[in-house]
Parts: structure tokens; C-alpha cells; sequence
């Protein structure tokens, strides 16, 4: 059904112009008509479409056209004054999926702010709106973005569970929330809007709104709710509601003025580097999040299956399949290249130049430091400088994460200066590549994260969105971190050498996301989250006592514990932190049952 709308879609808007595969619906005006729209009247919900609505070539936000909507003190249908233009219901949303809208407003110099009580100062400029069926005709939209007197724009979601909702008098269970995210609409400009949303009645649902006018050069994000339901479902989340799409001009009936805005650019798609004006928006996650992640840089068979928030994955080896089957599971994907290396086995291995090619990383065959300072000579003779070349092969890399989907970059080798690479680099040197690469990324949309050059963490700390060390516990390097902390920037990072014992209490206290991995970066992976979570007390009774050794030990044994009170958890039963469950749990566990000391035998339960 999906390919069928896809071609229906695409054959007729080639006669417009080129349209990417990841835009499901354009609604941009640019046929000079309203035919994007829904069929049934044009899309238009207008009591009189002929002095309501009108294509117009001015004001337009980009292109030749834009829509004028008109509302005149009488223009009543459904409970309001309204002209509204209707999305088609066959991009009606469904549960599961993930998708970017923009479009932009404008509000003309001379608008006219509305009037009456508090209850009646609303008008709507575009809101997903609950359907026609039995279950949901008197619930509220599930979000609309609304302006009321003071000429403040309000966004407001109305999702979960909607068993006995009745949107006029308010009664009901439901998720019920409301934010300002413009206070104080600027008048005479266009105002765009992105929203991302991830559709579903679960607990796993993203809004996430951006706006900016059209004289700002950057996006602001103004609303953000995560972990939540964005769908309205009754009674359980199977029967769930497809809400749909409406460009509103929609105000209530006790206004009695004529007012006039304009609509334009509206596209929905399905990846954020489709979306036409995107400065300022990609992926920039919080530490307050607690974020759990993986990283797995060993091959392309990627084990997709840990319930985490987060994989950081090769961005050469990793399959399309792969990336695309961790978005559909709900996670964020951080692409590894390296930056600051040569590496023999990269598919663009040969478009180096022999100039920019160092000593050799120790330790990791087939790699050579890399010459990132500015102003390199055409040692070669191509025409091209050689430093001009090197970030050429970086963007290169860079639009291959936008191709895959990518959320996010780990540039990795970005501290050669302070490593023998071969070349007299400096501190300034360095900054001056991280930023430009932090810069190159946001241009695309794509987070970026500061690996390890923890001396430079304080002047790299604005332009990068998060970090990622590797055994700084090892190394006692830890504490510079706090700086992204302060920030609300999350911190990943791994240790190769150390046990969890040694580190994961103070990773936990200080808002790391830790984990312990092989040297290699295979799918093994142990995180700080499960430290100390359902270990010794395994059946969760409160108390450690020989129960909780017997289960260990007939856990260890291979025995069905479905009729037992274990909690089936990857660290239930390893009380000394080794990542195997085996009868030396079960003795340890007995032994401190018993009151016997335990310090010396590797106990990591607190």
C-alpha cells in the first residue's frame, strides 16, 4: 500500500519539479491549485471556498504560490469560523510511524488580535485532527497549534487512552498537556515550523517543535515531550485512532472581525535532511536523559536486539538494513568514521594523498595519523591543495551519514596533536579541524560527538553536542567530563581493562553512560545501568539470603526458572561482576547470606 501511494504520488508531481523518495506528501502550492490536497472540495473546508481561499503569488515563503485563508464573521462550520485545507487521508498516520513536517504561516502586518472571554480567544493554524469514527468524534485533536489573544502560539496534545473523553466538557483520562512556544507572534514575517513526531500509543512517543521567522538564520527548538503516547486510543492501545492533517485558519464564533493568513511550503517526510530550511535542527540528546547505548564497530552482522536508547555503529560497514531496522526499533544511530587517521581498508582509501599520510597508529595496523592542519601544498599535483582534498574526503563522509540516515557522527582521532603523528601539529591546529568538523555536521543536519582530546574539552564544549572517552577511569581522566554534564550533554564512554566494580558507581553518580567492552568493539557489551540492579537479591524478596543462592546455582545448572520468583535480568546472579552467572556467584551469594566476609572473593554489590 505504501509503494502503491508512493508511485501514485511521485508520478504526478514529476511534472513540478524533483521530488526526494524520503517526502511522502507535498503540499507546497506549487501546482497553482489546491489538487495536492484532499480531492473530495479541492481539501478545502470552507462554508464559501470562493472568498475564502485563494492561490496567490504573494506573500509566498519559496516557489511562485502560496494559500490565502480568509475568515468572515459568519463563515460557521463545526462549531467554529473557519477555512481549512485538508491533507489527504491516504497519508493519514498509523501507528509506528516516524515522521518531519514543515510549513510556514504568516501573519499579516494588520492582523487583527482576537476577542472575547479566555475561552474564546483561540484560533487554530494547523492541527492533527481526531477522525470521524465513533470511538473518537467528540475527543480533541491529538495537536494543533493554536493563537489566542495575545497573540501567542500554543501547542497543545491531547494523546493516550481517551475511554470516555468528551472534548467539550473535558472529562476523561487522557494525556492532556499545553505549552507557549511563541510568545508573541512577529508580525509581517513568515513563520516556520518544523515537528517531528514519532507516532504511537505507547510510552515511547516523541513531539519535538522547532519555529524560527523568516529573517533568523537558525532553528530554535520551542517544544520537546519524549516517553510519552502522541496517539488517542479507547479502552487498549490495538484500538487506536489515525489522525489527520489540516492547514487551519479556524477561530471560535464569538469573533466578529475579518482576518486573513497564509499558508505555505507544507511537506511531510520521513528523514530530517529532506526537510527544505533545517539550520539548528538535528539530533542533540540530553544527559538528564540517562541515555543507554551500544557500541559495535566489529562487522556488518550487527546484533540489533539490546533494549538500549542509543547504537554507535561503523558508518562504511554497517549495513542500510541495519540502520533502517534500529530507527523502526526506536533508536537513535551514531556513525563512527575516522577523522584524524588513514585507513588502508576504507573504500575511499585511495583518494588520499600520499602528502597528508603520517606515522603509523600504534597498535592498529593499515593506519596512519592524518596532516589535518589548513594551507597544505599541492604536493601531488592536481590542482587541489592537499588539506583542501583531506576535508574534501571528510564531507564526503559526512554526506554518506546523511545518506544512511545517520543521526549522529563519532569522528574518531581528533587529538593528533597531541599524539607523534609525524607532524608538528598544534593545539590551535586542532581546534580549528574539530570545529570545522563540528560545523560541516550541523550544516547536515547530523549530531557530532568530541572523542577523547580531553585538553580541549572546555573550548570544544559549544560546538560539540555530546562526548564519547574511552578508559579515562583507567587513566584517572574522568572529572573534566562534568563540564558536558553542566551542560546537559550527554557523556558516553567504555573501559577495556577495568572491572565494573571500578568504575561504574562513579560513572553513575556523576551522569556518565559507561559501558565495558572488548578492545575489538563487538556486540559484548556490559552498562553501568544494570551495576548493582537485581544481583545478589535475586528473587527481589528484600533479603540475601540461601534462596537466592539456590536459584543461582539452578540458574548456573540450566534448570527452567519460569516457576520460580527469579528476575530475569543480564545481570541477576553475577555478584562479582565477571558477566558470567556460574556456581562461584551462588558460593558468594551463600557466603554472605551467612555473614561471612566477602571483600576479598570480587563482590561488586554494594
Amino acid at each position: 500500500m505504501k509503494f502503491y501511494i508512493f508511485v501514485v504520488l511521485v508520478s504526478f508531481l514529476l511534472s513540478v519539479h524533483v521530488v526526494s523518495a524520503n517526502v511522502v506528501f507535498n503540499g507546497d502550492f506549487e501546482t497553482n491549485d489546491y489538487s495536492q490536497w484532499e480531492t473530495a472540495n479541492s481539501g478545502l473546508n470552507c462554508p464559501n471556498p470562493s472568498t475564502q481561499a485563494h492561490i496567490v503569488t504573494n506573500p509566498v515563503r519559496r516557489g511562485t504560490y502560496s494559500t490565502e485563508m480568509i475568515v468572515h464573521d459568519g463563515d460557521e462550520l463545526w462549531g467554529g469560523e473557519r477555512c481549512d485545507l485538508e491533507r489527504p487521508h491516504a497519508y493519514d498516520e498509523n501507528k509506528g510511524d516516524d515522521y518531519w513536517y514543515q510549513w510556514s504561516t504568516f501573519f499579516p502586518s494588520d492582523w487583527t488580535n482576537l476577542t472575547g472571554a479566555p475561552d474564546d480567544d483561540w484560533l487554530l493554524i494547523a492541527d492533527w485532527h481526531a477522525t470521524g469514527d465513533p470511538d473518537f468524534e467528540n475527543v480533541c485533536q491529538p495537536l494543533q497549534i493554536e493563537m489566542n489573544a495575545s497573540n501567542q502560539l500554543i501547542a497543545k496534545m491531547l494523546t493516550g487512552d481517551v475511554t470516555g473523553y468528551d472534548c467539550y466538557d473535558g472529562s476523561g483520562s487522557a494525556n492532556d498537556y499545553s505549552q507557549v512556544i511563541v510568545d508573541g507572534v512577529e508580525l509581517g514575517k513568515w513563520n516556520d515550523f518544523v515537528i517531528h513526531i514519532k507516532w504511537t500509543p505507547e510510552n515511547t512517543g516523541v513531539i519535538e517543535i522547532w519555529h524560527k521567522t523568516d529573517d533568523e538564520t537558525s532553528f530554535a527548538k520551542v517544544f520537546e515531550k519524549t516517553n510519552i503516547p502522541t496517539m488517542q486510543y479507547v479502552n487498549n492501545t490495538n484500538n487506536v485512532d489515525s489522525p489527520n492533517f489540516m492547514l487551519a485558519h479556524y477561530r471560535s464564533l464569538e469573533q466578529s472581525h475579518t482576518s486573513t493568513l497564509y499558508h505555505d511550503e507544507f511537506k511531510q517526510m520521513t528523514s530530517v535532511h529532506d526537510l527544505d530550511d533545517k539550520n539548528g535542527i538535528w539530533w542533540q540528546p540530553k544527559a538528564s536523559q540517562h541515555l543507554t547505548w551500544q557500541w559495535d564497530l566489529s562487522d556488518s552482522n550487527l546484533d540489533t536486539s539490546f533494549d538500549v536508547d542509543v547504537y554507535d555503529i561503523d558508518l562504511f560497514d554497517t549495513p542500510q538494513s541495519k540502520i533502517d531496522q534500529l530507527h523502526s526499533d526506536g533508536k537513535k544511530v551514531i556513525c563512527y568514521f575516522s577523522a584524524g587517521s588513514y585507513e588502508n581498508w576504507r573504500d575511499d582509501a585511495e583518494d588520499f594523498p600520499e602528502s597528508v599520510k603520517g606515522y603509523d597508529l600504534d597498535g592498529w595496523a593499515g593506519e596512519k595519523w592524518l596532516d589535518i592542519r589548513e594551507g597544505l601544498g599541492d604536493v601531488d599535483g592536481n590542482g587541489t591543495s592537499d588539506s583542501v582534498e583531506l576535508r574534501n574526503i571528510m564531507k564526503a563522509r559526512l554526506d554518506m551519514a546523511v545518506t544512511k540516515n545517520c543521526d549522529g557522527v563519532e569522528p574518531d582521532n581528533v587529538d593528533g596533536y597531541a599524539n607523534n603523528t609525524g607532524f608538528p601539529l598544534t593545539a590551535n591546529d586542532q581546534l580549528t579541524y574539530n570545529n570545522w568538523l563540528a560545523t560541516e555536521a550541523h550544516n547536515r543536519n547530523l549530531s557530532i560527538g568530541l572523542k577523547n582530546d580531553i585538553d580541549q574539552i572546555n573550548d570544544l564544549i559549544g560546538n560539540f553536542d555530546w562526548a564519547l572517552n574511552e578508559q579515562c577511569y583507567q587513566y584517572n581522566e574522568c572529572d573534566g567530563y562534568q563540564t558536558f554534564i553542566t551542560a546537559d550533554k550527554p557523556v558516553f564512554g567504555v573501559e577495556y581493562n577495568l572491572e565494573p566494580s571500578e568504575f561504574c558507581s562513579q560513572a553513575n553518580t556523576s551522569g556518565y553512560s559507561w559501558l565495558k567492552k572488548h578492545l575489538n568493539l563487538d556486540s559484548w557489551r556490559y552498562g553501568c545501568e544494570d551495576y548493582m540492579s537485581v544481583r545478589a537479591d535475586v528473587d527481589q524478596s528484600s533479603t540475601i539470603n540461601a534462596t537466592d543462592a539456590l536459584l543461582t546455582l539452578r540458574k548456573y545448572a540450566g534448570l527452567d526458572m519460569s516457576g520460580t520468583n527469579w528476575v530475569d535480568t543480564v545481570t541477576t546472579g553475577d555478584v562479582n561482576c565477571d558477566s558470567v552467572i556460574n556456581s562461584v556467584d551462588a558460593q558468594l551469594i551463600l557466603k554472605y547470606s551467612l555473614g561471612l566476609d566477602v571483600s576479598g572473593d570480587g563482590w561488586c554489590v554494594n
